[in-house]
């Protein structure tokens, strides 16, 4: 395997085209307009409601006037929950014909965290096992960051792309197999490769 120098940034479409979503969690969060311009920021812990109005997106009720925004916590131990469950702390929404389509922005190796505890039974796999996993869906990974660069998002958090499921940043096991294979990639001859794998 090869490794690379640093974690890149993943964009993961974790909810699409939903009718309304729910956003709680981290303080100081601000909206920021698709091309990065800050447009206003939330108050602490206030829940938002995400909808469509007008086929642009609206928080509890009032239109932004965007068809895209950047929902961003200023503290990186700040997670945002979406629909209850913590996600990350940078959330891009998409208005689409049916509804708001929700994107994490993560590193790849947090991402793995979930990957691999939508991906395997983590408590029943040896360690070695889901080592080579974890290599695995980051060479997987890391191609479909090449592929979709010019697309909204990177991978889908279904069997479209690899499962995943947020919330796990902090099991001890995946810790264990992320963080030991830091970096590491399948290649050959000096090229990575998808590294597709299939649950059967």
């Amino acid at each position: 395997p090869s490794k690379t120098s640093g974690p890149p940034l993943i964009r993961v479409a974790v909810l699409k085209d939903a009718p309304a979503a729910s956003i709680t969690g981290g303080k100081s969060r601000k909206i920021f307009s698709s091309s990065g311009q800050p447009l206003f920021s939330l108050p602490d812990e206030t829940p938002l409601q995400l909808t469509l109005l007008n086929g642009l997106i609206a928080i509890n009720g009032k239109s932004t006037e965007q068809a895209a925004l950047s929902l961003r916590s200023s503290s990186s131990d700040e997670l945002l929950r979406l629909n209850d469950q913590e996600t990350a702390t940078q959330l891009n929404l998409l208005s689409g014909a049916g509804g708001v389509t929700v994107i994490a922005v993560l590193d790849l190796e947090t991402y793995l965290f979930g990957v691999l505890a939508g991906e395997v039974p983590f408590n029943r796999w040896h360690p070695e096992a889901l080592k080579t996993q974890a290599v695995t869906s980051r060479s997987y990974a890391w191609n479909m960051l090449q592929r979709n660069a010019a697309q909204p998002y990177d991978v889908e958090s279904t069997v479209m792309s690899q499962v995943f499921k947020a919330g796990n940043q902090h099991n001890t096991i995946l810790s264990a197999a992320v963080n030991s294979t830091r970096g590491l990639m399948l290649s050959s001859d000096g090229r990575h490769f998808p590294a597709y794998f299939h649950s059967t």
